[in-house]
């Protein structure tokens, strides 16, 4: 489990109820929650090569920046 030091950056909404932000502890991580406007109701820490592997899969299913979903 990542030990949770300190925020690097100010959350920012992607949309959908899900915030991400930069969290440094023992090791950097992209740290995805939801929220309901009340609280916190899901958290998920993707490590580095995590992050990186669902870039490389959204990219080999031909997803883009420029696209509209």
């Amino acid at each position: 489990m990542i030990q949770e030091k300190a925020p690097m950056e100010s959350k920012e909404y992607l949309g959908d109820g899900v915030y991400v932000e930069l969290v440094a502890g023992d090791i950097w991580a992209c740290l995805l929650t939801t929220e309901d406007g009340v609280r916190t109701t899901n958290r998920i820490y993707l490590e580095a090569k995590v992050l990186q592997q669902l870039l490389a899969f959204a990219k080999a299913r031909g997803f883009r920046e420029s696209d509209k979903y």
